[in-house]
């Protein structure tokens, strides 16, 4: 991540890529999304580095075509 970089929440992911929730909570699992930060607490939110959160999608719409 560069200093330039945009962090977005879950929620954001979840409409960047037309996914669940439990479907950010597994990529995050499997590795394929990976969580810059996780807030404090037992319920914290993960962020996400934007540009990895847009290669995912671009690369999901080149897949699907």
């Amino acid at each position: 991540m560069t200093e330039s970089s945009t962090l977005v929440g879950t929620a954001d992911v979840m409409e960047m890529l037309d996914v669940s929730r439990d479907t950010v909570v597994r990529m995050v699992a499997r590795g394929t999304l990976k969580a810059v930060h996780k807030m404090p607490g037992p319920r914290g939110p993960y962020l996400f580095d934007r540009a990895d959160v847009e290669q995912l999608a671009r690369d999901k719409a080149e897949a699907a075509s």
